[in-house]
């Protein structure tokens, strides 16, 4: 009987170290596979780590790239600041060097104007003539048309001269006429309205029975003299001889 218990005590014993060693294993195992996996998180983390090292080097050569960029974009926008400024100086003293030289240009024509078609003033009797002078073959000549003495046909002629000289400085100032001239020698016109061209056209010559007409022409004339003085920054008073403010147009 002691045999058979002592027996089955053995095999008890057997039995609870076998379940012992069991336990064990199943917790060897399970530790195994907690150290394989902390081992490839930690490969992971190792990994994630230098990936985040490389991405942070990378970010920083990123940020030494933008910075020397916007320096060299300053720079650039200084350089081109700098070109503007000098192409605006340029651009204004080109400006400025055109403008001298078209008002030159101006004056010249003007000065040829007036020898062409030069006003003489008689102090004594406070008369105004014109005298046209022209260069045929070497020579100049000057011819005087008066203005106020004479036939119709000498005044008409007259009359067209100073439409005719009108007509050019408007055109070599580039200034547009209040009242629109059609200067066709001793028998030119003038128009009251330049915008309506059913108006019909005033003569600035005289004819029988339209003495209205003939003077309202005359004084549309001298407002368009007058329109030039002002433009030009002269005294336009309506009391002077027209002849008058025109010399001071030419003269001026």
């Amino acid at each position: 009987y002691q045999r058979r218990v002592h027996g089955e005590n053995a095999l008890q014993q057997t039995k609870l170290a076998r379940e012992k060693e069991a336990k064990i294993h199943a917790i060897k195992n399970r530790v195994r596979l907690y150290q394989e996996r902390i081992r490839r998180e930690d490969k992971e983390v190792r990994e994630r780590k230098s990936i985040v090292a490389r991405n942070r080097n990378t970010l920083r050569q990123q940020q030494r790239q933008l910075q020397d960029a916007r320096e060299q974009l300053k720079h650039k926008k200084r350089k081109a600041l700098t070109q503007s400024s000098d192409i605006d100086r340029d651009r204004t003293t080109t400006c400025s060097e055109l403008t001298r030289l078209i008002e030159c240009r101006t004056q010249h024509h003007v000065r040829l104007l007036s020898f062409v078609f030069g006003i003489e003033t008689d102090k004594c009797k406070n008369t105004f003539r014109i005298v046209s002078s022209f260069v045929h073959e070497g020579v100049p000549y000057r011819k005087q048309v008066p203005y106020t003495v004479g036939t119709d046909d000498e005044t008409a002629t007259a009359l067209g001269h100073v439409a005719h000289v009108i007509d050019v400085l408007a055109k070599i100032w580039d200034i547009q006429l209040r009242y629109s001239i059609f200067p066709i020698g001793s028998r030119s016109y003038i128009r009251e309205d330049r915008l309506e061209s059913t108006l019909e056209p005033l003569p600035l010559f005289f004819v029988r029975g339209r003495d209205r007409k003939y003077a309202q022409a005359v004084a549309l004339l001298d407002r368009n003299v007058r329109q030039l003085l002002k433009v030009r920054g002269f005294d336009a008073a309506p009391i002077r001889h027209i002849l008058e403010n025109l010399r001071i147009l030419l003269e001026g």
